[in-house]
């Protein structure tokens, strides 16, 4: 798929340049980064770490072509094995989103404007993913389309598919495929887009081995003569492409963390609930049921998800496992204190309204006796779980209170009142 998007967009630029520059900038190259720990150079582990790949921002030299009839627009196609099957992330940003940002920095305005630099650093371009045998390629693209409101709604609408697609972290093997077939059906489209003769390549470039021997860093693909970044010794600083202190506005050009991740389990819980959330909430719903050990039957699909999951590293799916059989020790024995403690509670009540009932016995007062009788043998079933529903004991009680006549209600609410 790479040969053939690579060479239809070489083929179809508005004007003739130079293949992009492309280069991933040094760890001592980077300055000031908001998130310093994945991108300082970490090599790339096969089997024991992550890579992810993050859109930090892109930066258009002239803003104001894009309109009515041309279009920004932003693709990028990750390629890669994983448990031996290929994987194909296709990402872009459409145009709406793109317009949308360079009014808000300033950079459509007529008269002198503000440089088009778009920071998108929360836009994640392939999720966390074990690293495998073979490497990550990447294909990069920011185009300017030609094209009219309609082309621009469809550029959008794919934009939003390609992220769907792209953004599956899959728990288990068997929804791979599915974000595969997404994945060639958008490029489908892109194809397409490609073929159209006007469309103009602004910054392009094409890795097989996006995953360097130099580690995690940022990779700057730029509308430059090759070298030019090493030569003028451009740097990150504070998440923007800058030569000294000050930001690059002179080129067109897209800029990209290549993350590395030494595991991504929670910090403070060792769980992953981005991937097991639905299990764990069905293991919980059974332990806080009427029969807490049914949850045995969930909690093994549970470790049973984590174990064949081909988003987790080894060591991270072991201690997954491990964390979440801890928590499900920690609950079911919050469950049997709990237990505990309202059974002893019900027979303190029970043996409270038996009392009551004796005294009012002893009284005289044969009404209040017949009621305590009745909610002391409601309280009593309950106890035994005959009637476990707080709302059928009350509405059984409000029935046979009903029925033994009336009176003695206060000394039956008095009684109940001392008995908790």
């Amino acid at each position: 798929m790479f040969e053939w998007l690579w060479q239809k967009a070489d083929e179809v630029r508005h004007a003739p340049v130079e293949r992009k520059e492309a280069e991933m900038l040094p760890p001592e190259r980077v300055k000031d980064d908001p998130n310093p720990k994945l991108i300082d150079g970490q090599k790339f582990q096969t089997g024991g770490s992550y890579f992810g790949v993050r859109l930090t921002g892109l930066h258009v030299v002239d803003a104001r072509q894009f309109g009515s009839q041309r279009f920004p627009l932003f693709v990028s196609l990750a390629e890669f094995r994983q448990r031996g099957q290929d994987r194909s992330v296709p990402f872009t940003v459409g145009p709406r989103e793109i317009i949308g940002k360079l009014r808000s920095a300033g950079a459509m305005k007529d008269d002198k404007p503000d440089p088009g630099w778009i920071e998108l650093r929360d836009l994640s371009v392939v999720p966390p993913t074990p690293v495998g045998v073979g490497n990550l390629s990447l294909f990069v693209g920011l185009y300017s389309v030609p094209g009219n409101d309609v082309v621009g709604t469809l550029l959008d609408v794919v934009g939003n598919l390609s992220k769907t697609a792209g953004a599956i972290a899959p728990a288990t093997a068997a929804v791979v495929s599915p974000a595969l077939d997404v994945a060639k059906a958008v490029y489908a489209g892109f194809g397409s887009l490609i073929g159209l003769q006007s469309l103009q390549a602004l910054a392009q470039a094409q890795s097989g081995r996006a995953l360097s021997g130099t580690g995690s860093g940022y990779l700057v693909v730029a509308n430059v003569a090759p070298n030019t970044l090493s030569k003028e010794n451009v740097m990150m600083r504070g998440g923007k492409l800058c030569r000294g202190e000050s930001m690059i506005t002179d080129m067109d050009y897209c800029v990209l963390a290549i993350e590395h991740y030494s595991t991504i389990l929670e910090e403070a819980t060792g769980i992953a609930p981005d991937l097991f959330d639905a299990d764990w909430a069905e293991v919980l719903k059974a332990l806080s049921g009427e029969n807490p050990g049914s949850a045995k039957e969930p909690m093994r699909k549970l470790m049973a998800s984590i174990r064949g999951t081909p988003a987790l590293i080894d060591t991270d799916r072991t201690a997954a496992m491990t964390a979440y059989l801890q928590r499900y020790t920690e609950e079911q024995e919050l469950v049997k204190q709990v237990d505990d403690a309202t059974r002893g509670a019900r027979d303190m009540l029970a043996g409270a309204l038996g009392s009551a009932r004796d005294q009012q016995l002893a009284s005289g007062n044969q009404i209040a006796a017949e009621k305590l009788s009745t909610v002391f043998e409601l309280v009593d079933a309950a106890r035994r779980k005959e009637k476990p529903s707080p709302a059928a004991v009350a509405a059984e009680a409000r029935a046979a209170l009903h029925k033994v006549g009336v009176g003695g209600d206060d000394a039956v609410a008095d009684a109940l009142l001392r008995a908790v």
